[in-house]
């Protein structure tokens, strides 16, 4: 029995497969969400730009009210001087205008604000979108590990046997001699080479480090394959 894991053949399998559906419908789904918050922010920033440009108009409005009254103030000092009536003023236009400005800016913060938050309810629907497709890649994991796991409990049989065969050809050097077994020689010359290796070898064990799994180059090939995974629900995973 060969001990290399099976290989993982997605190209037909995936597309009947209800946990790739699954993750189909989800990728399309954060493909909608990621193009409305696009647009939630396109709005925004034109928003913002609006706001800006009033509030810029606004200014020279003030600007504009301020010289009308100064203006106006030097016609009333000459009528006034000579004796004549108050001219009409000639400040209402700039005030209406400054007046009508302030109401469009005040009507384009408003409106900011509201934008601002569907962007922000935009960019949460959006994470949830980015969530449910990392679950369903997740699910379709999930269902690999089952494999693996299968895998895995027939290569600790293999292991075994191959380390009880090790155990056995290792003690070809020796013969019993009452509770112990005792090294002949001419039994143990052909295995001398091989001993330390049938020694390294029933050393090997099954026991987890968790430092070496993060650090093994197989997980970042399989981390790869899960970024894949998120715009091509039929990528398949690694062998």
């Amino acid at each position: 029995m060969s001990l290399k894991l099976a290989s993982t053949d997605t190209s037909e399998q995936s597309r009947s497969d209800p946990s790739r559906e699954s993750l189909r419908q989800k990728i399309d789904e954060l493909a909608e969400a990621t193009r409305l918050a696009e647009r939630a922010h396109s709005a925004v920033t034109k928003a913002q730009a609006l706001v800006a440009s009033l509030d810029t108009e606004h200014a020279n409005a003030v600007a504009a009210v301020a010289r009308a009254r100064e203006h106006q103030g030097r016609r009333a000092a000459a009528a006034i001087a000579a004796g004549h009536a108050m001219p009409a003023s000639t400040t209402r236009a700039a005030r209406n205008r400054e007046l009508e400005i302030e109401d469009e800016r005040d009507s384009a913060q408003v409106a900011l604000q509201a934008l601002i938050e569907q962007a922000a309810a935009a960019d949460e629907e959006k994470t949830r979108a980015e969530l449910h497709v990392g679950a369903a890649i997740n699910a379709i994991l999930a269902h690999e590990a089952v494999r693996l796991v299968d895998e895995l409990e027939k290569l600790k049989l293999e292991i075994a046997d191959r380390q009880s065969v090790l155990y056995f050809i290792g003690n070809r050097g020796s013969i019993p001699h009452g509770n112990y077994m005792h090294q002949v020689s001419e039994l143990s010359a052909p295995l001398a080479k091989i001993e330390p290796k049938i020694t390294e070898a029933m050393e090997v064990g099954l026991i987890f480090d968790h430092v070496f799994a993060e650090q093994n180059p197989i997980v970042e090939r399989w981390a790869a394959a899960c970024v894949v995974l998120r715009r091509d629900a039929d990528a398949p995973l690694p062998a």
